[in-house]
């Protein structure tokens, strides 16, 4: 369907403008084949951009695809299904982000004085390895 809005949008427009008529914004959702096509990137900036033409919309009375009903198809609607509050989602992921992101820290003042300022004495290196990977689940040096 990607495919066809690039090659062929006016037949892309018919298409997605009888969907809208005939389920509404809130009965759509969002796929892609990307397992099999690759990185679905430019299939979503396609869509981000694609309108229904305004005489197409006139002339058959389509809905107009706007960043509102886009919103939708892409996430709002799938969230409603599976019950996902998307604020809620939104910071959880920021505040594993920020987890990360302190995690990495953490390792640099513990683990990189350990491995990169002093040479590690010898049988050490693995005692040094297993602790970082106690203390944050991995290593994230290679010593």
């Amino acid at each position: 369907m990607a495919r066809m809005m690039r090659t062929d949008p006016a037949r892309y427009a018919v298409l997605i403008g009888n969907l809208l008529d005939a389920f509404g914004p809130d009965h759509i959702l969002w796929c892609t084949d990307t397992p099999v096509i690759g990185p679905p990137r430019w299939q979503i900036e396609a869509f981000q951009g694609f309108t229904i033409p305004e005489a197409m919309i006139e002339q058959r009375e389509f809905q107009p695809l706007t960043p509102e009903v886009k919103h939708k198809i892409f996430g709002r609607n799938a969230a409603r299904i599976f019950g996902i509050d998307i604020v809620a989602a939104r910071r959880g992921t920021e505040e594993a982000k920020n987890f990360a992101q302190a995690e990495l820290a953490v390792q640099d003042c513990i683990v990189a004085p350990l491995v990169g300022s002093a040479p590690i004495p010898a049988g050490r290196g693995t005692e040094i390895e297993r602790q970082g990977s106690t203390l944050f689940g991995h290593s994230s040096r290679t010593l």
